[in-house]
């Protein structure tokens, strides 16, 4: 995986945010589905502080005031969170195919155990 970063952010309409990578890819991608749990829902739910979407001087990533944050490569190659359910995950994949961009399935690997 190549290390990327985000380096510009302007939200949209809806959770839909247009993104600018490091390397100069340019990307809408729709937030919804990573817009859950707790440090989120006051995002979900506030569309003035969704819109205060922003990239910190010195970080790699959008975040917003209230300290939430996703991580650049769960963006960039639209990897789905390991605490979405199955719904969420086919609503990633179906997302990612309208995008383009290959999907990954998961941002966490785990190595397979073999018990004797």
């Amino acid at each position: 995986m190549k290390m990327v970063k985000v380096i510009d952010v302007k939200p949209l309409h809806g959770f839909v945010v247009s993104l600018e990578f490091s390397d100069g890819l340019r990307k809408d991608i729709d937030l919804e589905i990573y817009l859950h749990g707790e440090v989120f829902e006051p995002i979900r739910n506030d569309p003035e502080l969704f819109r205060s979407v922003r990239v910190e001087k010195g970080e790699r990533t959008i975040s917003w005031p209230n300290g939430a944050d996703i991580d650049p490569y769960t963006l960039y190659y639209g990897l789905i969170p390991e605490w979405n359910d199955e719904d969420d995950a086919l609503a990633a994949a179906l997302e990612q195919r309208r995008s383009g961009i290959p999907m990954i399935p998961s941002a966490t690997v785990k190595p397979e155990i073999e018990v004797r």
